[in-house]
Formats: C-alpha cells, sequence, structure tokens
C-alpha cells in the first residue's frame, strides 16, 4: 500500500536531472545541472587499476574495508570476478587491495595487494566487504565471496574467504566458509553484521540466493558468524534464516542496519528481490532487530515495494542517519520500478526510530526509462553536514549518446530526510561502449579528512586492446557550494544604509560567531546619527530580527560606519568597538562595549576621543590580534583625514593595548608623512606573516591625488615601535589599491599567514576592471614583494575589491578562503546592482576556482561590505554581504544577506577554554599554567554511536602531524539522540610558554551494541569526522600562551 502523494510531472532543466522526492508531504521538484557538481566537478578523475585483461570486469564490485593496517586510513578494494591469474585460471577472479594514505590519489597507483581465486570460474570477488573488527584485534578485517566456487559434487555452492588486517597491510587467510549446496551460490552477497550478540567483536553476514530450503527451489537463505579472539575464523555459522518462499532469493543482498530502533543492539537487513508478497516478483527488505544475549532470526518488519516485478531489495544501503534524528536509517534499490516510465527505478527510503513501521518514508525516482536507478547504493556523510548522504548507481542511463555508459548520482541528507541536494557523477574515461558505470558504488575516507571519496565501479567499459577489462574510479570529495541566499536581514528605514558595515565574532561565549551591523545614515531624533544591530548566532542561524540595537545620539556622527569585535580585556568574552568618525565636536569617537556571558546592554563601557577636528577618527578599525605577545589583542583605530605638523589629510593609526579594563589609556600613533596620503584609509590583522609568533598588521593608505593606494606592514613585536617594516607598493596609477584589504589566513596552506589587497580602481593593463592581488607570508621576510596570485574580473566599472574578507574556510577543508565584493557591479541586465566572489584556497592558489554571486535588483550595490562567521555552528565559514542600496521594509534601506555556501548543517561548536567555564577568545592568552580545553558538539551520521573527541594542537607554522604537535583525546561517550548533542572535551597539559598556537579537532565513532564496555577499539580509528577550528576559521594563531616571566596581571 502507497501512503505517498502523486507528484505531477515538470519540464527538465537544461543538461540537468530531476529527483522526484516523494513523501507523505509534498516536497516539489529539486533540480541539478551535472557540469556544477562538486564530486570532481561532476566527472569521474582517477582510474584505477586497469589490468589490462579481456573481460576481467574490473569494479564489478568496490568496498571500503576499514583500516587493515592500523594507521589511521581508510583502506578499500576493487574487484575483477573474471580476471584469469595471468592466463592460468580463467575466470578465478581476483581482488585488488589499496592502502588509504594522505597524499593525493592518481591514476597509475599500483595496488598495494592482489589476491585471486584458485579455482577456474569460481569469481572470486564477485563479492567484497569490510566487516568490521571480527577477532578484536584493532586491524579492521574484511571478506570475499567466490558464489561460483565448486564443491566435490556441488557446482556453485560457493564460498567466502575471510581475511585479517595486520601491520604490513598484507591480508591474512584467516578462514573460508564453504556453501553447503549445489547451486546455491553462498556468497553472492557478503556484510558486515554489526556486533549482534554484544561481545564486541564484529559479525558476518553471508547470503546464498538459490539455495532450495525443504523443497523451495531458489528460496534463498543468509546465514550468520559471529567473531571471536583468535588468529583464525570459525568456519561454522552461528544462525541460518530461509524464511521466503521459492523463488524469492532470499540473500540477493546483506547489510547491517546500525542500530534501527535505538536500542542498543546492532540490526541487519537481508534482500529478497524476488520476492511475492502481494505482487508478482515486488521484492522486500527484510529487517531483524537485534536483541541482548542472543541471534534472532525472526523477521520483525518487511519493506515492501507494492509494485510487481520492481525488485526491491536488489541493493541495500544501511546504518546512515539521513534525517538526523539519532536512528539509524535504509535504504533500498529497486531498479524495475515503473512509474510512468519503464524500469525507471527507484530507492525507498525508510526512517528508523524508536517505534519503526514498515512504511516507506521516502521514494527517489527520477522519470527515465530504463535507467534501473538503485542498482548500487551507500550511505556517507558526503559534505560534513551531519547528515547522511545517499549515493545511486544508474548503470544503465543514457550518456554521452551512449545507452547503458551509466553513471552515479548523489543526494544528499538533510532535517526531512534526502533530497537537500542532487547532482550527478559521470564517466570521462575515452569509451565509446556502455561500461556501466554505477554497477558497483562504495564510499571510502581513504584520507581521512573525514569527507569520503567515492568509488564506482564500470565493469563492462573496454580499454584499447581489452574488451570488457572493465574499471572502477575514483571520485575525490570536493564540497558542492551553493550561491543561493539563505537569509536576508533587511533596514528598516530610507537612507540609512544597513549593511554599510559589518563584523563578526563571539560577544557572548557560546562558541558561535555573532554579527554586527552598522546603518551609518539612521536618523534617531537628528540626520545621521548612525544605528548597529547585533544579531546573535544560533544552532538555526540567524534571526531577521535583531537581538539588540546600539543607537547614535549625535547628528552626522554616522555611529556604525566602522565596526570590529575583539577581546580586549581578556574576559574570554567579544568586546564590541564602533566608530562615530563623522562626530563634529572632536574628529570622530570610538564607543567600546564590553562583552559578557549575557552578552552586550546598550550602556558604553568607554569613548575614544579624536584628536583634530576633521580626522575621522574612527573611519577604519582592526582588531589586531595579539602583538605584543602580553596575551591581549590590540584595537587599532584609522584617521585617514588627520592633519600632521601642518601636513593636511596625512592620517594618522592609533595603537590601543588590551588590558584588563579594556584598553590602555594612551595610544601608540603611526602617522602619515604627506599630503593626502590618508593613512589608516584601511587596516588589516594579517596575522603572523613572518613567522616570529607575534601578529602583525596592515595598514592601507591613499598616496595623493592619484590614489595608486599603497599598504604598509607592521610586524609585531613585545616592545612594539612603530616603524614600517615592509611597504606594498603595487605601482598601479589610479588603481585605489588598499581601498580593500583584509588578512587572507593561510590561504596557500604553507604555513604563513598571507594577506590580500584590492585595487578597485577603473583601468588595469589587462584591460579588465580592478583586480586582487594574494601576498604570500615567509618566515622572516614578511609579505611577497609581489602577489603570487591575481584575482580579475571581466565586469566593467564593477569596483572588484573595494570590499574583501578573508580567513574563514567555507568549504572545510583546511584553506582559508576569500570573499571579494565587486559594489558597482551591473549583471544580468541591472543597474550596479553589486556582486561577490569567493576564491577558495588551495596550494596551486588556482585563480580559475572562483564563483560570482548577484541579485537582480537595480542599485543594491551587493558586496559594499562583507563578512565571516559561522553563525550557526556547523563548522563552515557563512558569509554575511552588505546590500547598503538594498529595499527592505523602506525604499533604500539597504540590506545584509546570508550565504551558507555548504547548506545548513548540524552544529559541531569547536571552541576553545582558558578553564573550565571560561571561554578563550582568538589571539587571546592562557591562564598561568598555560593549558588549554578543547571542546565540541557530539554529532553522529550514522545513528546510535560512541564518539570520542581528538583534538591537535600546534605551534604556528609547524603542519598538524608534525612532532612538535600534541594529540589528546575526551573519554568515549554515547551520542544522545537530541540536536544538539553531547559536548565533549579534551584539555592539553601545560604547553610552551610565549607560544601561538593553532589547533583542530574531530570526532573519531564506534560502534554502540548492548555491552559498550565490552567494545575492543582499535588503537587507530579511521571513522572519523571532519576536522574543525573555531568558528570555521582558518586563521594560524588561535591562541598565544603566558610568558610567566614577562606577564604577572592576574593570570597568577
Amino acid at each position: 500500500m502507497r501512503r505517498d502523494l502523486a507528484m505531477s510531472r515538470q519540464n527538465r532543466c537544461r543538461a540537468g536531472n530531476t529527483l522526484l522526492l516523494v513523501t507523505s508531504t509534498l516536497v516539489g521538484l529539486i533540480t541539478s545541472t551535472p557540469s556544477q557538481a562538486y564530486y570532481a566537478n561532476g566527472y569521474t578523475d582517477v582510474r584505477i587499476n586497469p589490468q589490462g585483461v579481456e573481460q576481467a570486469r574490473n569494479g564489478a564490485a568496490v568496498a571500503a574495508l576499514g583500516d587493515l593496517n592500523g594507521d589511521g586510513y581508510t583502506d578499500f578494494a576493487t574487484s575483477a570476478p573474471n580476471d584469469d591469474f595471468g592466463g592460468i585460471l580463467p575466470g578465478a577472479g581476483g581482488l585488488s587491495v589499496f592502502l588509504g594514505t594522505a597524499e593525493r590519489w592518481v591514476t597509475g597507483r599500483t595496488a598495494h595487494t592482489r589476491l585471486f581465486g584458485t579455482q577456474t570460474g569460481e569469481a572470486f570477488a564477485s563479492a567484497v566487504a569490510g566487516v568490521g573488527d571480527l577477532n578484536g584485534d584493532g586491524y579492521a578485517d574484511f571478506a570475499v565471496g567466490a558464489p561460483m566456487f565448486d564443491l566435490s559434487g556441488a557446482n556453485d555452492a560457493g564460498r567466502v574467504r575471510v581475511y585479517f588486517g595486520q601491520p604490513n597491510g598484507i591480508p591474512a587467510l584467516a578462514g573460508t566458509l564453504l556453501g553447503v549446496q549445489a547451486g546455491g551460490q553462498f556468497g553472492y552477497a557478503v556484510a558486515a553484521a554489526g556486533d549482534l550478540n554484544g561481545d564486541g567483536y564484529a559479525d558476518l553476514l553471508v547470503g546464498a540466493p538459490l539455495y532450495d530450503d525443504t523443497g523451495r527451489v531458489d528460496s534463498g537463505q543468509a546465514q550468520i558468524f559471529l567473531g571471536g579472539a583468535g588468529t583464525s575464523f570459525d568456519n561454522t555459522a552461528d544462525a541460518a534464516m530461509a524464511p521466503t518462499a521459492a523463488g524469492s532469493r532470499f540473500g540477493t543482498s546483506v547489510a547491517s542496519a546500525g542500530d534501527f530502533n535505538g536500542d542498543g543492539f546492532a540490526d541487519f537487513v537481508v534482500g529478497v528481490p524476488s520476492a511475492s508478497l502481494g505482487q508478482t516478483g515486488e521484492g522486500a527488505g527484510l529487517l531483524y532487530l537485534g536483541v541482548t544475549g542472543t541471534i534472532d532470526t525472526i523477521v520483525d518488519l518487511t519493506f515492501e515495494s507494492d509494485q510487481a516485478g520492481a525488485a526491491l531489495g536488489v541493493a541495500i544501503a544501511a546504518g546512515g542517519d539521513v534525517n538526523g534524528d539519532g536512528y539509524s536509517d535504509v535504504v533500498l534499490g529497486a531498479p524495475r520500478f515503473d512509474d510512468v516510465q519503464s524500469d525507471e527505478g527507484a530507492a525507498f527510503v525508510y526512517f528508523g526510530g524508536m517505534s519503526p513501521d514498515s512504511v516507506r518514508d521516502q521514494i527517489l525516482q527520477f522519470d527515465v526509462a530504463g535507467e534501473l536507478v538503485g542498482s548500487s547504493l551507500d550511505l556517507a556523510d558526503t559534505n560534513g553536514d551531519g547528515y547522511a548522504d545517499l549515493g545511486l548507481g544508474v548503470p544503465a542511463a543514457t550518456d554521452f549518446g551512449i545507452a547503458g555508459f551509466g553513471k552515479a548520482r548523489i543526494i544528499t541528507g538533510g532535517s526531512s530526510g534526502l533530497g537537500v541536494d542532487m547532482f550527478d557523477v559521470r564517466g570521462s574515461y575515452t569509451t565509446t561502449n556502455a561500461g556501466r558505470l554505477g554497477t558497483a558504488l562504495a564510499f571510502a575516507d581513504y584520507n581521512a579528512d573525514g569527507f569520503p571519496e567515492l568509488l564506482i565501479g564500470a565493469p563492462n567499459e573496454n580499454a584499447p586492446n581489452a574488451t570488457g577489462q572493465g574499471a572502477a574510479y575514483l571520485v575525490r570529495s570536493n564540497r558542492r557550494l551553493a550561491t543561493a541566499i539563505d537569509a536576508s536581514l533587511p533596514g528598516l528605514q530610507p537612507g540609512a544604509q544597513q549593511g554599510y558595515a559589518m563584523a563578526t565574532g563571539d560577544l557572548n561565549g557560546d562558541g558561535l560567531s555573532d554579527l554586527v551591523v552598522g546603518q551609518p545614515l539612521y536618523d534617531q531624533s537628528a540626520v545621521d546619527t548612525g544605528r548597529v544591530e547585533i544579531y546573535y548566532g544560533t544552532l538555526n542561524g540567524l534571526d531577521p530580527d535583531p537581538d539588540l540595537s546600539l543607537i547614535g545620539a549625535v547628528a552626522h556622527a554616522q555611529f556604525g560606519r566602522a565596526l570590529v569585535i575583539g577581546d580586549f580585556n581578556r574576559d574570554g568574552y567579544g568586546d564590541l568597538a564602533i566608530g562615530a568618525p563623522t562626530q563634529t565636536t572632536n574628529g570622530g569617537e570610538v564607543h567600546l562595549y564590553l562583552g559578557s556571558a549575557s552578552a552586550l546592554d546598550t550602556t558604553v563601557d568607554r569613548v575614544l576621543s579624536g584628536p583634530q577636528i576633521g580626522a575621522q577618527f574612527g573611519d577604519t578599525l582592526a582588531n589586531a590580534g595579539d602583538m605584543t605577545g602580553d596575551g591581549y589583542p590590540e584595537l587599532v583605530v584609522g584617521a585617514p583625514l588627520a592633519d600632521v605638523n601642518g601636513t593636511a589629510d596625512a592620517g594618522i593609526a592609533y595603537f590601543y593595548r588590551g588590558d584588563p579594563a579594556g584598553l590602555s589609556a594612551m595610544p601608540q600613533e603611526l602617522r602619515g608623512s604627506a599630503v593626502e596620503m590618508k593613512l589608516g584609509r584601511s587596516l588589516a590583522a594579517s596575522g603572523d606573516v613572518n613567522g616570529d609568533g607575534f601578529n602583525d598588521l596592515a595598514v592601507g593608505s591613499k598616496e595623493g591625488a592619484s590614489d595608486d593606494g599603497r599598504v604598509r606592514i607592521l610586524f609585531g613585536a613585545e616592545s612594539l615601535d612603530m616603524q614600517v617594516d615592509q611597504i606594498i607598493d603595487v605601482g598601479q596609477s589610479g588603481g585605489r589599491c588598499s581601498e580593500g584589504l583584509a588578512g587572507a589566513g593561510d590561504f596557500d596552506g604553507d604555513g604563513y599567514s598571507d594577506l590580500v589587497v584590492g585595487c578597485p580602481g577603473p583601468t588595469q593593463a589587462s584591460g579588465q576592471e580592478g583586480f586582487v592581488g594574494l601576498y604570500r607570508g615567509g618566515f622572516g621576510l614578511g609579505l611577497s614583494n609581489q602577489p603570487a596570485q591575481q584575482f580579475l574580473t571581466t565586469l566593467p566599472a564593477s569596483e572588484f575589491g573595494r570590499a574583501i574578507i578573508g580567513g574563514g574556510d567555507i568549504d572545510g577543508d583546511g584553506y582559508a578562503d576569500v570573499v571579494i565584493g565587486q559594489p558597482a557591479a551591473s549583471t544580468g541586465g541591472r543597474t550596479a546592482n553589486g556582486a561577490l566572489r569567493w576564491q577558495l584556497g588551495s596550494p596551486d592558489l588556482d585563480a580559475d576556482s572562483g564563483t560570482e554571486i548577484s541579485i537582480p535588483a537595480d542599485h543594491l550595490r551587493l558586496g559594499s561590505a562583507l563578512a565571516m562567521g559561522d553563525f550557526d555552528g556547523d563548522g563552515f565559514a557563512d558569509i554575511a554581504v552588505g546590500a547598503p542600496g538594498a529595499t527592505g521594509g523602506a525604499a533604500s534601506a539597504g540590506s545584509v544577506h546570508i550565504i551558507s555556501a555548504n547548506g545548513p548543517g548540524r552544529t559541531t561548536r569547536a571552541q576553545q577554554f582558558r578553564s573550565v567555564s571560561v571561554p578563550l577568545d582568538f589571539n587571546t592568552g592562557t591562564s598561568a599554567d598555560n593549558r588549554v580545553a578543547i571542546a565540541m558538539t557530539g554529532q553522529g551520521t550514522r545513528g546510535s554511536e560512541r564518539a570520542r573527541l581528538e583534538a591537535r594542537i600546534c605551534p604556528n607554522m609547524q603542519p598538524f602531524d608534525d612532532l612538535n604537535c600534541q594529540t589528546t583525546y575526551s573519554d568515549w561517550f554515547e551520542l544522545p539522540r537530541e540536536d544538539p548533542s553531547m559536548v565533549a572535551v579534551a584539555s592539553f597539559p601545560p604547553l610552551l610558554q610565549a607560544t601561538t598556537y593553532r589547533w583542530a579537532a574531530r570526532l573519531q565513532f564506534a560502534a554502540i551494541t548492548s555491552q559498550q564496555a565490552g567494545i575492543m577499539l582499535p588503537e587507530h580509528i579511521a571513522n572519523v569526522g571532519p576536522w574543525r577550528r573555531m568558528r570555521a576559521s582558518a586563521e594560524l594563531s588561535d591562541l598565544r600562551t603566558t610568558n610567566n616571566v614577562l606577564l604577572s596581571d592576574g593570570f597568577e
């Protein structure tokens, strides 16, 4: 019976695919263009181990094996069941085992080990599966099926070989399991069962779909083999099941279901694709729920397709949590399912729960005849958002005009289940035949970055001089980034310019980024008094309504024209500095509001005043970080129109040191020296560009009427002497260089902070409009004198680079990313609607990795201001982009738009603490004992799981695998199902004095069973989540330890 609602068919998008997602409520159509897919840009990119053997059928099966050799990386295998063992044994079959590595995979890498069948025609490796740790020695094990193996007098009885992992990575044959019946094809399917009896050892499932049970021909059978200690595996089955009618083919597929009902016991599923339970050949999946102390062979739930010939149960993907409710879910493939189109295929989704039922919760179908969707399936969290995603094999798909060329399809999970996003992965190897890409499919995180790679088999693919050789492909797990606006924060007063300035930080110490937005032309009882709106981060992101408003009181002061957040008094909570640069009575002001656990109030804690009328003191602001090593960040205030010794508009930058009261009484000054130099027109915390352990500062200047622009770098030191250490002279007449200025974080991953300089001027030698230069940091030398890379635009008069922000990690790959504003750009037939563009960090400084975003409305000036932070705590940087010309609740009120490029995810909220209850903000100092604790919210993607926090801390410039790094772990804990989940805390022992550190943290996962204490956990855990940084930062400096000789300021 179907409870799902029918959906109308709509036109398909160009060159795309349309997912018909049918649930008990109408969800809608989700479309995608394959060329935009980010799993290797939508194409297979690494061809694995072609053997050159005719009809070998490489790629007939692919599998993640777990960590065979204990090095912390997932290993994987590809099969060739028709391999002839060098011409000696036709059809014996072979298996190639590859070890995981941190290195990028390349075509041509040879297998670590190759295993072969020993009998002609046995089809060894027709099935292969990583099965966990069967013998509890800390190394993953795997099983290989040979369903056509002949016993004496029993042809095609089948067998399964079990291999134990060991330190050298060479699998050890631990046991051979034999079928008992001619034609039964024992070993047609093999799978991990989980720990069914709760003894701490993984168990094994084996299917024999053509087994005849008491006269019921081809009814099928599945057997369970329990794990246990030792160097060999017991070949006697501990339980057998054959509950179906003749011809059902029970055991065609088998799989662990994780903990489907959340009772702490391992469950499993058996596929029965020829079952007739009301409709002939509709197929079924039978779910067995675990119980304490024994193996239950009684079927608990039966999942049906309710359509004749649909063949539900050909493939199973289970053990992943696609909707984040804390229960494992089950997906069954029905490749012969018809709905308007014949044999279009479908995937049936069943959500786990405390009291689960057999009614499907979703059906995924695509309305293309003959594609056989659901022939292969797997689940994994491909994008790090905390939800399991589905990989679908579509082996009969027509692609490149070739029927049966095949493809794979990725459908991402979310709070409502599967269907948040969808894209195809297409073959690209030069071939003209039906390779049937997608016959086999599996996820394997071979490089342990927490983002699984995709393995796809194309067993019928031809290669030069080898017809039907077949191939397997490894597809990199590049994240797919969305360009849609997720939320908007509108201004309410005409002309107030909401979004003219923005800042992010953590004002209340909850580990989430908060957003502060300025409306400098807001009128409150007078003209242009200004207003600042504060939006606190939440697990659901930012609310459109501000949590607090701060309103200027002086006409024309433009309160909110500049903003910055920093923990200047080092109490663990961000403090807010607000510039009011056009205050007419004193040349400008900066208002300081101190943060706390209850966040801000409307009472200003300190006011800094400008030195002279018209100086525009507070026109620019920067949190420079800890430049002096005293554990307090510096506040830098720009007064670009300040006169110096009679030199008009030379400009001054004022340095206020942080201290327990907030800021020092008297600032240090960096002064301009020429007319209209306008020193301080831009300021940027550049990080540690010279590797000396102190944060540095970049100061921009106009440099006269021609506005060529220049950047001065001040290196941090214990004694800050206000001497310029480096000058970057871009040399572009009229380029307005330095008008845009930002620290880039470690853009290229070389261990040094980088800087981006925007030149939004109208004319460039290349004929293009504006450019942004990336300057690389280097040990002892500072920044490169010439840009290591230039980012360009083709949009005319766009002011490309007028606003820049860097240091956040949009895609979670560990490299800092940069966002560039083009507020004057006119796109899509609009005028000055503006645009922004992100550039993803990478070692090769790829200038072509940019993505541009615009909104079709005139005069928005989108990209006038930019900010990055993790507003929802999902571990990925979100982008806030200002559009001060936007129409909000009133004409030209301005607006801020939020882009969560990685999509909404479950919280991770990585955070550092000085003590149990005191958070530690960026670039501030530890307590006197130089200890630090790392905390992160625990979220699993497989339902019921155990987890522990792994935290790694390194001195600046040291890679995370360096011997100078320290790694610490929390205790293991059970992941509750509630969201948010448990917070894990790991504490480091005392760190080196007066040293700048950075850290990253991730969760390690292990299965949960009925006897938690009996679970034997391997020394190295390959099942890991992505590395996370605080507030999705990719800056180098997270904290600086105290110099106990230098400091005695209350931390003692």
